[in-house]
């Protein structure tokens, strides 16, 4: 564990407990040179929304990146906000994704694109409406694969109802490529190997939800980590079937704002994501 803290001590002291809006390109720059920290090859190959939080101009608080090192065959995430990029071993470990092109549109142009094709509509039948944005070339019904993508989801309330719609957007050209319908799985594929995602909210304030993938079903445990190693906080899920699952994690009245790992262990594979907590 000692090799994903060394470099964390400080990390993420300098956020503040307000963040200014941004776009998606604007920490591309800043995340890919503190990846380098750990290898000069890595590539971009994810983009996504820190929090559901997505503005309409298409701005957030926080992005994460997930960059990959051909020389290590290694992951490497990085997240940005208005103080500054911090870089972490492990992200996305997803062998389908491919490079995103440099010169990919903003998530102001995706989610502009996607407002007017469903996204407006969506927000005017549902309450509590929010927005995430992830770029990539996810496996998906609506194009082929390697092909980089924005996929702009929306979730809402209708009546005692939470609906989701999914509206996939060209990442090289901004334009509409399709509408998967509300409460439609994005992918009904099973995933190639354990994953763990990024926990939403992230930065998060008393609860957030660590979401996790199983190739095949066995065994998980999930646990929380400060950044001197210590084991706050101990899930055991039990064994648990193939496919997407989540968990909520409250943090203890005790626990001090700060920097912490989520380590996720089934069978012999260990997956680990950097996570923020703020009072």
């Amino acid at each position: 564990m000692k090799r994903f803290v060394i470099v964390l001590v400080a990390a993420m002291l300098l956020i503040a407990n307000s963040y200014a809006q941004l776009l998606a390109r604007d920490g591309v720059d800043r995340a890919r040179n503190a990846c380098r920290v750990y290898a000069n090859d890595v590539v971009l190959r994810m983009i996504a929304s820190a929090d559901s939080n997505v503005t309409t101009s298409g701005t957030e608080t926080g992005w994460v990146y997930s960059y990959y090192s051909a020389t290590q065959n290694s992951w490497y995430t990085a997240v940005y906000t208005s103080a500054g990029a911090q870089a972490f071993p492990g992200g996305a470990n997803d062998p389908s994704l491919t490079n995103i092109p440099s010169t990919f549109s903003n998530s102001d142009v995706a989610v502009s694109t996607a407002e007017g094709n469903g996204g407006s509509a969506f927000r005017n039948s549902h309450t509590a409406v929010n927005l995430s944005l992830v770029g990539g070339s996810f496996s998906n019904p609506l194009v082929s694969a390697g092909t980089p993508v924005w996929i702009a989801i929306y979730a809402g309330n209708r009546g005692s109802t939470r609906e989701s719609m999914g509206i996939f957007v060209n990442m090289s050209t901004g334009a509409l490529i399709g509408i998967l319908d509300v409460n439609e799985p994005i992918t009904a594929q099973l995933p190639s190997s354990v994953a763990l995602k990024q926990n939403y909210p992230n930065p998060f304030n008393s609860q957030t939800t660590l979401q996790y993938s199983l190739p095949t079903s066995g065994n998980v445990v999930l646990s929380v980590i400060d950044v001197n190693g210590r084991e706050v906080a101990t899930m055991n899920q039990g064994n648990q079937t193939a496919g997407d699952h989540s968990v909520s994690f409250k943090a203890d009245a005790v626990m001090p704002s700060g920097q912490y790992f989520v380590r996720l262990q089934s069978g012999k594979a260990v997956r680990t994501m950097p996570m923020m907590y703020l009072k």
